[in-house]
């Protein structure tokens, strides 16, 4: 087995040294699009312009790339809700984003226009994990009704905020509870609260990506994810920068009311082929909310583990238990970071930590 050595440091909440060892059948109508480099910045396909080869695009279920002109085909199935498109290392998405939506009836012109970056240097990268939003005690309470709110957290999060705009970091992840809790506030409230979290990660002046959460999730089967996807797009995906790829998983399952944490068989298939498409000699960051610890024991949780043990992972990294700690080192890294709410706006995290974000530097 090929193993990857990087090394990772880890500051803001602890400091760690991590070395890691690191197409479906049927009929369907497609979608197509280019993936091309906007080099004036217009978001328009311009005579001059490029489009890129070998770029990862998908819908979720079906992972396919651009050819040599950068064009893309995919089967647009009824399950699908976004098509979107896995960065290639040195380059950001334009003002259309790395996802679109997809549009009943539309089938062509899902374009991803992205501009040239350089990248040099390690990769860092900034954690921010369970922030459960509400402005209020009251309105915490509605989501939270065991927890009492004693910390007001608009102004913790204008605090980070400045704080890490001060930091040079390549792309900011929120792993996940990003609102107090959708479980039995009215969606109106819940919308309101993720709105909310989406204008602070808009405050930073980092690419800021979203994982989701258990608490994200409305407990009913016709709106459940999607008011957190509204807000920050497809629940799982992945993107490359600095030579590494990563994933982020959704590992909230949805049965009637009641929530599950696994992936399932579709979430699994769309993994095998995403990584399948990585560079063997590649790192690999994959986040998600719950620890590993906390999946349901299911054929999909087993397979995932399998999958990401036979990968060579460079690093698991996760939420959730509003506290530090380094759950394995073999098959792969497994880290869990602090919250920033510490224990839900109440005080510090169970191991003392809170109000904070965690720092990542991997070397090259």
């Amino acid at each position: 087995m090929n193993c990857r050595h990087r090394r990772i440091v880890a500051w803001g909440i602890v400091a760690v040294f991590i070395i890691a060892c690191g197409a479906l059948s049927g009929q369907a109508e497609a979608a197509e699009g280019i993936v091309f480099v906007d080099a004036n910045g217009n978001g328009v396909l311009d005579h001059e312009e490029k489009g890129l080869p070998g770029v990862s695009v998908s819908d979720g279920i079906t992972v396919t790339q651009t050819d040599a002109e950068g064009n893309f085909q995919i089967p647009l199935r009824d399950e699908a809700r976004f098509i979107f498109v896995s960065t290639p290392t040195g380059t950001v998405a334009g003002d259309n984003g790395w996802y679109q939506p997809v549009v009943e009836g539309k089938t062509d012109d899902y374009n991803f226009p992205l501009t040239l970056h350089e990248e040099d240097g390690p990769l860092v990268f900034i954690q921010l994990s369970d922030i459960h939003y509400a402005p209020t005690p009251e309105e915490f309470k509605e989501g939270l009704r065991d927890r009492r709110m004693t910390i007001l957290p608009d102004p913790i999060l204008a605090a980070i905020s400045d704080d890490v705009n001060t930091l040079e970091a390549d792309f900011v992840i929120m792993t996940g509870d990003l609102v107090a809790d959708a479980k039995y506030p009215e969606p109106a409230r819940v919308d309101e609260w993720m709105a909310s979290v989406a204008n602070f990660a808009s405050s930073l002046r980092h690419s800021t990506y979203g994982v989701i959460g258990n608490h994200d999730v409305v407990r009913d089967e016709s709106i459940g994810k999607t008011i957190y996807e509204s807000y920050f797009g497809p629940a799982y995906y992945s993107f490359n920068i600095k030579g590494t790829h990563c994933v982020v998983l959704d590992t909230q399952q949805l049965v009637e009311t009641k929530l599950v944490y696994t992936v399932d068989a579709q979430q699994l298939a769309w993994l095998e082929q995403d990584l399948a498409t990585v560079d063997p000699e590649a790192p690999i960051l994959v986040f998600c909310h719950e620890p590993t610890p906390d999946w349901a024991a299911t054929d999909e949780s087993a397979a995932l583990f399998e999958l990401l043990a036979s990968q060579s992972i460079t690093a698991l990294i996760n939420g959730h238990w509003h506290t530090n700690t380094v759950l394995q080192q073999e098959p792969f890294f497994e880290l869990t970071s602090g919250a920033v709410c510490g224990a839900f706006w109440e005080g510090p995290g169970p191991d003392g930590s809170g109000f904070g974000y965690r720092v990542f530097q991997m070397a090259r």
